[in-house]
């Protein structure tokens, strides 16, 4: 009776070894609920906070413009999703202001992460997937802030008159400079591996800094034949732009292959124009618009990319006719005895430095 039933208990066990092996190899399944991910975002306040304050140190009134948005999501680990639980949250907050003729910008951004993998077995018993001891952690922090400042002044204007044709030409300038900063870490820690293999451990972290420069212009155009006059003008019509960015790594760890200090130097400039006219004739209007911008970059990459120019020309124009009436009934202002310039009226004698705007002359 001994050895009969010890027959039957190895009978069982290869039985049981052999729906094991079924349900590993096809049988498997996953009976988890459905994936639920958390999200949140809240802006704080809705709309952004305006007040003007005074300050002793610079003896002057500064309008100040604020505002704030976090974020957060969550998700839970099932072996629907691979059995990763994952969470993050990020945090950032914008300020500008003007302070006497100089406009000032302040950004930070910030934020963290948490990423947890376990080990996805079959039980044999039930043909069902769980999740089992943990293979690996991921953890993360990042940092970034930037500020700014501008300034806009007006530049003297060009003026050529020939017999009844003159040409006048009138721009304001807006020249800023922004430095930023920030870096990020991140590190991965091994777990319990149960009949998975854990992860290994490796931390990287990453520094990096920006300088940038750019300007814009706005300019007008006025043409006069005896008495015929007209004003062109483009909002941004010269846009210049350059930037350097200095970044730092450095990774290390048995799980980073291999370990290694690299850098990344980005250097970037581009330049744009653009014009748009509506012009009024007897029947219809035409609607007129062009877009001119010129960009390159070249960056060097001492972690395995290394030099990479890029760069492109793009020219865009496009004509549409509208009904009759279009370009009056956008006027916002009518000018009697002056000129239209911008959203508002100034002396014919004068040139204007506005783009378009919603002022039409009588």
């Amino acid at each position: 009776d001994a050895y009969d039933a010890y027959d039957a208990y190895d009978a069982y066990d290869a039985a049981h070894d052999y729906a094991g092996d079924a349900c590993a190899a096809d049988a498997c399944a996953c009976n988890a609920p459905p994936n639920t991910t958390f999200n949140a975002t809240y802006t704080v306040p809705e709309d952004p906070f305006k007040k003007t304050l005074s300050l002793p140190f610079v003896k002057k009134e500064v309008g100040v413009e604020f505002q704030a948005e976090f974020s957060a999501s969550a998700q839970a680990g099932t072996c629907e999703n691979g059995c990763k639980s994952t969470a993050s949250f990020s945090a950032s907050g914008s300020a500008k202001g003007d302070i006497g003729v100089i406009g000032v910008s302040a950004k930070i951004t910030g934020g963290g992460m948490f990423e947890e993998e376990k080990c996805k077995v079959c039980d044999d018993e039930t043909c069902e997937e769980t999740c089992e001891d943990v293979v690996c952690t991921t953890n993360g922090v990042n940092l970034q802030i930037e500020g700014g400042a501008s300034r806009e002044f007006g530049l003297p204007t060009t003026e050529w008159s020939k017999g009844a044709f003159g040409i006048e030409i009138g721009c304001n300038a807006e020249v800023g400079l922004t430095l930023g900063g920030g870096g990020s870490a991140n590190w991965d820690k091994p777990g319990p591996g149960g009949d998975c293999t854990p992860c290994e451990e490796c931390r990287r972290v990453n520094a990096n800094v920006t300088l940038g420069f750019n300007a814009t212009g706005t300019c007008g155009l006025d043409l006069k034949a005896w008495r015929w006059e007209r004003h062109f003008g483009c909002d941004k019509c010269l846009t210049v732009g350059a930037s350097v960015r200095g970044q730092v790594e450095r990774q290390s760890g048995p799980g980073c292959t291999p370990s290694k200090t690299c850098f990344n130097l980005r250097g970037e400039a581009n330049a744009g124009a653009n014009l748009t006219k509506c012009i009024a004739l007897r029947w219809f209007n035409v609607e007129v618009g062009c877009d001119l911008s010129i960009e390159g970059s070249a960056e060097l990459d001492s972690c395995g990319q290394g030099a990479r120019p890029s760069g492109g020309l793009e020219f865009t124009c496009t004509a549409a006719a509208t009904r009759p009436g279009d370009c009056a009934e956008r006027c916002c202002k009518v000018c009697e005895r002056g000129k239209s310039c911008g959203d508002s009226c100034i002396a014919r004698n004068k040139v204007c430095r506005s783009a378009p705007g919603c002022a039409c002359n009588n």
